[in-house]
């Protein structure tokens, strides 16, 4: 599908045991536990949106050219609308991420969920904390509010 990038530990058809492990990242958190992992990592949109209630900072990481065809992510934040942030996954560790403080925390969208989790891996790397959005800007807007 276009707009979805390869994730190399996803790469072709999962298997059983890879379909286990997604289904136990996207069980329900009890109320008492904080809203996301505290290293970062893949959470719902949901979690999401705590997050962004929170100050965490949306980047979209949608390539340049499925940024400009689909358009920008917009979503809602305490009753305002707010787009975000596009860094395209292919620019960070290669200097995309130099703007971004690495004492904010950072909410990764792209329109499936793939892309994020390249990115979110990138970060990591250089030490900045992020989570990527399971299903992506697709599962945002089927989300309830």
């Amino acid at each position: 599908e276009t707009g979805a990038c390869p994730d190399p530990l996803w790469a072709g058809k999962p298997s059983v045991r890879q379909k286990e492990i997604r289904m136990s990242h996207t069980t329900s958190i009890p109320q008492h536990v904080s809203a996301a992992p505290p290293q970062g990592g893949c959470i719902s949109v949901e979690r999401a949106r705590v997050l962004v209630a929170a100050g965490a900072i949306v980047i979209d990481v949608r390539s340049d050219y499925d940024y400009e065809r689909y358009g920008n992510f917009e979503y809602e934040n305490d009753g305002r609308t707010e787009t975000a942030v596009n860094i395209p996954v292919a620019t960070i560790g290669k200097g995309g991420e130099n703007e971004l403080p690495p004492d904010r925390e950072y909410v990764l969208i792209c329109q499936m969920g793939q892309c994020s989790k390249t990115a979110m891996r990138k970060l990591s790397e250089v030490g900045i904390k992020s989570y990527s959005v399971d299903g992506g800007i697709s599962a945002w807007k089927k989300s309830p509010r």
